[in-house]
């Protein structure tokens, strides 16, 4: 598991605050001619709650 921390950002997400975490699984999918892994079929699931935003619109959105 992993665990990120949020203190801020940009745009939308300047006074952001919370904490996310990550609980990923890899697994070989590709092995060279001598048995070691060399490519990794990935997924996870990320928890958490993102705080603070402000109501500022992203430019890149529409209305």
């Amino acid at each position: 598991m992993l665990a990120y921390q949020i203190t801020g950002g940009t745009g939308r997400f300047k006074n952001a605050f919370g904490t996310l975490e990550l609980i990923e699984t890899a697994v070989p999918e590709l092995l060279d001619v001598g048995g070691n892994a060399i490519h990794f079929a990935a997924s996870g699931v990320i928890t958490g709650e993102v705080s603070g935003g402000s109501e500022e619109q992203d430019p890149c959105e529409g209305d």
